[in-house]
């Protein structure tokens, strides 16, 4: 048969970029829509950093998906238990010698999410007033990579403190990519329960809420007179012990307290 009357080997496909959960199944489909070759020639190959490598070749699935990925006749790939390691582009080959046109591919790609886990969260259980405090949000295992949300007694805390009545006073920047909160200067009003939620596209998770106090040491010391003071949790450094009297405060500034190491005599 001349080769001009042969047909043309043509592929299709339901999806060019397909999204699953960790753990589901997901069909990678590679449908042929025209041929003659009786017994084509199907092959698929994982692509990652333009580097392919096989996972189905001369009738066997190989590499990764070994155990955990079938063939569904005649040439769609089937993942099933899908990893996070599996997001890459994956290329569906399909050679037909009989055919004017012998060979044809498609490429499909993956993205296998995961949700997040419960972030490791950190907040100062008490801070001076007037000095600088960073909370922390830490989660790792989801993907696409998190994003976060802080919350103040189950009120979310805004990028921009100027953008709420609730948080107009408060001086602080808020990195939604890496969940770090930072106090410039923290006032009274910024006392209160916080915690952290990390999100992506396959769910969200949050950690307990932890309570951070904010301190004033002078008006502590002033209220202290008289009594015997041990070293409190509140100042930057425990510096001092022993029963306060009014000489003693009249040596101290309020900058003295909040900032440096005065030494008592």
């Amino acid at each position: 048969v001349p080769s001009s009357a042969l047909p043309d080997i043509l592929l299709d496909l339901f999806l060019l970029n397909c999204k699953t959960l960790r753990g589901k199944w997901v069909e990678l489909s590679c449908l042929i829509e025209s041929i003659s070759t009786i017994n084509p020639r199907i092959e698929w190959k994982k692509i990652i950093n333009n580097k392919p490598s096989y996972v189905y070749f001369d009738r066997k699935i190989s590499g990764d998906l070994e155990n955990r990925a079938v063939i569904r006749e005649p040439a769609t790939l089937v993942i099933t238990n899908a990893t996070r390691s599996d997001t890459a582009k994956y290329r569906c080959e399909v050679t037909a010698a009989d055919d004017a046109k012998s060979f044809d591919e498609i490429v499909i790609d993956l993205v296998v999410r995961v949700k997040p886990v419960v972030p490791k969260c950190s907040v100062p259980k008490s801070v001076p007033f007037g000095k600088l405090a960073e909370l922390s949000c830490v989660e790792e295992e989801g993907f696409p990579k998190s994003q976060y949300q802080w919350f103040k007694n189950s009120e979310e805390i805004p990028e921009d403190p100027k953008s709420s009545p609730k948080f107009l006073n408060s001086s602080y920047t808020f990195n939604t990519g890496t969940g770090t909160l930072r106090f410039t200067s923290v006032i009274k009003e910024d006392a209160g329960e916080y915690y952290c939620r990390a999100k992506n596209d396959a769910g969200h998770a949050q950690c307990a809420p932890q309570k951070m106090e904010v301190c004033n040491i002078f008006s502590e010391l002033q209220g202290a007179i008289g009594r015997t003071l041990e070293p409190g949790c509140c100042a930057p450094s425990p510096w001092f012990s022993g029963n306060v009297s009014s000489s003693v405060l009249d040596q101290l500034q309020p900058s003295d307290v909040l900032g440096r190491k005065t030494p008592l005599r």
